[in-house]
């Protein structure tokens, strides 16, 4: 039997929003590639965003952290509630750039740049493909850049 919640007299209605358009382009949301790169430790290495990781990623992020594109879809909604017209939002360790991207879907303001930084070459080329695979859905959604950078330096 389903429980039923009644709201408490005075309780205000609150509209349900659709939800959010998936955060990766549509050539990574039908991907095939699974990610198998550890199902044989056989030698232990030291891990590293490679392109081996890099062409797996959004298996990975999704089986790897609960609630992955809820965060991201989270993150972006309070950075567009306080990002002003003109600002600048820092994607750090931007990977494949799913956090630019929700950024870019949730921020109604003019003039937002969004900087995605990863040090890894493998991630950015996968983040600037995936860039050009996303077309704006408005035209005045922010502008993306991404940039290959290690932040201690």
């Amino acid at each position: 039997m389903r429980a039923r919640y009644h709201a408490h007299p005075g309780a205000v209605p609150v509209a349900r929003r659709a939800r959010p358009p998936s955060l990766l382009p549509p050539d990574e949301r039908t991907m095939t590639a699974r990610d198998q790169l550890f199902a044989n430790p056989t030698d232990l290495v030291d891990f590293r965003f490679d392109d081996a990781v890099a062409g797996v990623f959004p298996d990975m992020i999704r089986r790897s952290v609960p609630g992955y594109e809820l965060v991201l879809t989270l993150g972006a909604l309070l950075a567009a509630r306080h990002v002003p017209a003109g600002g600048l939002c820092v994607d750090l360790g931007c990977s494949l750039g799913a956090g630019s991207f929700a950024l870019r879907h949730a921020i109604g303001v003019p003039g937002v740049r969004i900087l995605g930084i990863d040090n890894a070459p493998a991630m950015i080329e996968g983040a600037r493909a995936c860039l050009a695979r996303m077309p704006r859905t408005r035209p005045e959604a922010a502008d993306i850049e991404v940039r290959c950078a290690d932040l201690r330096e």
